[in-house]
């Protein structure tokens, strides 16, 4: 599978699978309690590291006219590669395009 069949994979899914599916590799098998655990779990990684991704993302010029189809996640997945592992990193980007990026930056 290349980046852009894993993107458009990531894309079909709703914003709280993306969230169950980012919750449950931050648990890892030993300590995965749930969807509702998962959901908690990412939300979590998500205010703890918004700082951050406001700061890699917004105003990076690369993504000014990003949209949410495959080839956004795909350079959004670039971006964000210095700073998410190969598993998390497609699901992430598809979350923010989803959640909306004006979202991200207008907070």
């Amino acid at each position: 599978m290349n980046d852009y069949d894993i993107a458009a994979e990531k894309l079909a899914l709703s914003e709280d699978e993306l969230l169950i599916e980012f919750g449950k590799l931050l648990a890892g098998p030993s300590r995965d309690g749930g969807d509702q655990d998962r959901l908690r779990r990412a939300r979590n990684w998500f205010t703890n590291n918004h700082a951050q991704l406001r700061e890699t993302v917004c105003g990076n010029d690369k993504l000014t006219a990003i949209r949410a189809d495959p080839e956004g996640v795909v350079l959004l997945a670039e971006v964000l590669g210095d700073h998410l592992n190969q598993p998390a990193v497609f699901g992430v980007s598809a979350y923010l395009l989803k959640h909306g990026l004006d979202r991200l930056c207008a907070e």
